[in-house]
């Protein structure tokens, strides 16, 4: 099998009904072993969503319309998410929005012949500090919630790729 050229890292938000749902998304090109570059990267707000599922959609939009400017499908990145006992009591009543992302993503994919892959938070956070990946060029240091999703974006498509491409 030949490895992958083009990463889609997502870091999704589904939260629609709290009206804070914000992915923050970037599309990598990794010809070669150790050349990484972020070539397209943005954010899908739900607050411009009439409704959780046309939001939903605009994931699927995203890696369709993506797709369809690259000479081969992306590997699929996406943080995954788990209810960490710590936060267990401040997901009372909650709706679980973002998992319901994930399994819109999870499924398209399925259905599309798209290799998919899901990363804890805990392990990419840890693996590059912020520093190590401005020295290299990845990011610029940013202090917006945007730039923040940007940097979440590329630690997880790098961590693939390094555990999984080279």
């Amino acid at each position: 099998m030949q490895k992958p050229r083009y990463v889609l890292a997502f870091d999704p938000s589904g939260n629609f009904h709290e009206g804070t749902g914000i992915t923050g998304w970037v599309l990598l090109y990794c010809p070669q072993p150790k050349a990484i570059k972020p070539i397209k990267w943005g954010i899908i707000d739900a607050g411009t969503a009439t409704c959780k599922e046309e939001h939903w959609q605009k994931h699927i939009d995203l890696i369709t319309g993506l797709t369809e400017t690259l000479e081969e499908k992306p590997v699929i990145v996406v943080e995954d998410y788990l209810l960490y006992s710590g936060h267990a009591q401040s997901q009372i009543n909650s709706r679980f929005e973002t998992p319901k992302v994930i399994g819109c993503i999870e499924l398209f994919c399925y259905n599309n012949g798209y290799t998919i892959a899901l990363q804890t938070a805990s392990a990419v956070k840890t693996r590059w500090s912020n520093d190590i990946l401005e020295q290299k060029g990845f990011i610029e240091q940013q202090h917006s919630q945007q730039g923040s999703k940007l940097v979440t974006k590329v630690k997880l498509g790098n961590y693939y790729i390094v555990g999984h491409i080279q």
